[in-house]
């Protein structure tokens, strides 16, 4: 499955903004994530394949689920299937089998839920396949490569919640929300990242959920404090460097900057034009001349047969485009 993600406003700085997750179900109600991602859906790319040795003998449930993005857009995705299976014979594997959209829940859950599993307070995901744990203080961690690990802290009303990683090799990214989360590319979901800074975040509820994952191809070891603060800290973290970010943050391409300097000079182009006062038209060959008309006008633009003449309110003359008919005889003056 491949597709092209949304224009990412780097603001977010999350991986992506719509997060499609290539999931199978096969006949034995065994699940497979894309890209063989061993502790959960990929989080982190707009392509993903599943590939299955010995696959068994049976029906199988082929998924495409999204993540929850803040504006109405569909987005669309290429899949292709390949296996050992005639993809000529018609007749047993009908191409009229389209792909649809189904609230119907074919994981392997008991408990009645529809499209995903019901998870309780300490998990959540498509299947319930991440652990939500309670933190409060210093917990060593270890990051497998893709790996996101979901936390959960419960501070005192108005007060400030950090994170502090003590590996300064690792570059740690952190979502936030106040509500438990299944996909870190959700709306209402804020990301951010660390380098052994200190971070802040104000909360006015008593729950505030994280999603921690590190950037790295091999496996990472880390610290991390958690911790609740009653007055924020004095330190201003540093601006976060895009060095190890997956996304640029904070830089302008080429094309975004050329595109500022050419709206930039539009803007200017057109403030000098409104300053600009028209010269009276002069007379000239052929079959349009100009007069200059005395006309109380409210300040609204006169238009003529091809062009839109903008009314100078003061000293409320306004400048008329007088035609010639074809036998150069009537002279007509447009006026408000």
């Amino acid at each position: 499955m491949s597709y092209l993600d949304a224009v990412i406003d780097s603001s977010l700085r999350k991986p992506l903004v719509v997060d499609l997750d290539l999931i199978l179900v096969d006949p034995l109600n065994r699940t497979y994530f894309g890209n063989q991602n061993p502790t959960g859906p990929d989080a982190f790319t707009t392509s993903e394949r599943i590939i299955i040795e010995d696959a068994p003998v049976g029906n199988y449930s082929l998924l495409i689920r999204s993540s929850k993005y803040p504006f109405n857009h569909s987005v669309q995705y290429s899949l292709v299937i390949k296996g050992g299976f005639n993809n000529t014979d018609f007749e047993k594997n009908p191409i009229s089998n389209s792909i649809f959209l189904s609230q119907d829940n074919y994981f392997d859950c008991t408990d009645g839920s529809k499209g995903n599993c019901n998870c309780n307070s300490h998990t959540t995901g498509y299947i319930c396949e991440y652990n939500v744990t309670d933190v409060n203080g210093t917990v060593n961690l270890t990051f497998q490569p893709k790996e996101i690990k979901f936390f959960k802290t419960n501070p005192m009303a108005k007060s400030y919640i950090y994170i502090n990683a003590t590996n300064l090799n690792a570059s740690i990214h952190y979502c936030v929300s106040k509500k438990k989360f299944r996909r870190i590319a959700d709306s209402g979901v804020t990301c951010n990242y660390t380098e052994g800074e200190l971070l802040n975040f104000f909360s006015s509820r008593r729950e505030l959920y994280f999603a921690l994952y590190a950037v790295t191809s091999k496996p990472i070891e880390t610290k991390i404090d958690f911790g609740i603060l009653q007055t924020p800290t004095v330190e201003t973290p540093k601006t976060p460097s895009p060095t190890f970010s997956i996304v640029n943050i904070g830089r302008i391409s080429p094309f975004e900057l050329m595109a500022d300097v050419v709206c930039v000079i539009m803007l200017i182009i057109v403030i000098m034009r409104c300053l600009k006062k028209p010269p009276p038209n002069r007379s000239q060959k052929g079959r349009k001349y100009g007069l200059v008309v005395p006309i109380k006008t409210s300040g609204r633009a006169l238009e003529t047969d091809d062009q839109t003449l903008i009314v100078d309110k003061n000293p409320f003359y306004a400048e008329q485009a007088a035609y010639q008919n074809r036998d150069m005889q009537n002279v007509e003056i447009q006026s408000l």
